[in-house]
């Protein structure tokens, strides 16, 4: 077994205006002599997670308070805050990324609730028979048919995609760079009418979403390419200068320097299976 993959299976046309993706990562720390305690940014990504190995996950939200137990399946939306999480000697996680407002198509939920995780079968009680089918799931394939099996069952459920959906999704498509007043005229809608509509189906308001979105691909680029220099990803990403980057990673990822080892170890790991 490869001590760590994290493969994404892009989904079929008929899911792909609401669900971004189907993932499953697999990480044995402990053979790779790795601690298990990390600290996660802020994101305004909404996602359900199976746990199908290593037991349930820890979280606290900051160094002084107590860990918690997550459920064993979840739904997360905007994180905004920098929770630490255990994840055990071994983890192996699958479940779903959705895009913007995608989630809330699907359970007509206002996304301020899921601020913290909650117990998937909660909201979704016909995922119980989908988490015992993926425990017993002899492969990735078979994690991946099942779960887009179950998306293709909540197509008659999903709400229509409406003019607002699309002003987002062309907002997250700019990197968050678009004036807000730009995308709400794009829906037809004053700048309060949208901001109203994002915080009920994105959970934040979109100047928030903007801004956390964009550091959110401002850092995942910056792990993917550690040797590009700050000031290529200023201007690259739309910030006015280098000091806004830096507040922006002071508010949203307090990262631990032990951390960026592990990242940069599975970085490796991920080129040599890819090679």
């Amino acid at each position: 077994m490869q001590p760590y993959t994290y493969t994404i299976l892009p989904v079929s046309a008929s899911l792909c205006d609401w669900v971004e993706s189907i993932f499953i990562i697999d990480v044995d720390l402990k053979s790779l002599s790795l601690p298990a305690i990390l600290k996660y940014p802020w994101s305004v990504t909404t996602r359900i997670y199976f746990v199908i190995g290593g037991g349930h996950l820890m979280v606290k939200q900051n160094e002084a308070s107590e860990f918690r137990v997550y459920p064993e399946n979840f739904v997360v939306g905007p994180r905004l805050e920098n929770n630490i999480i255990d994840l055990g000697p071994y983890r192996r996680v699958a479940g779903i990324t959705f895009k913007p407002g995608g989630l809330y198509r699907l359970l007509g939920i206002p996304m301020q609730e899921f601020a913290k995780e909650i117990d998937l079968n909660l909201v979704l009680k016909e995922t119980r028979e989908l988490s015992e089918q993926l425990l017993h799931a002899q492969n990735d394939q078979e994690v991946f048919c099942k779960i887009e099996k179950f998306l293709m069952g909540q197509l008659p459920d999903i709400r229509p995609m409406t003019p607002f959906d699309k002003a987002v999704e062309m907002l997250a498509a700019s990197n968050g760079s678009l004036s807000i007043s730009k995308v709400a005229a794009f829906a037809s809608l004053s700048t309060r009418q949208f901001e109203r509509k994002a915080k009920v189906s994105l959970g934040v308001s979109p100047k928030l979403y903007s801004r956390v979105l964009r550091f959110t691909n401002a850092w995942l680029y910056r792990e993917a390419h550690p040797d590009i220099s700050w000031y290529k990803i200023t201007h690259e990403f739309g910030y006015a200068d280098q000091m806004h980057l830096v507040d922006d990673f002071k508010i949203f990822a307090v990262l631990h320097q032990q951390e960026s080892v592990i990242r940069s170890q599975l970085r490796c790991l991920q080129a040599l299976k890819e090679d």
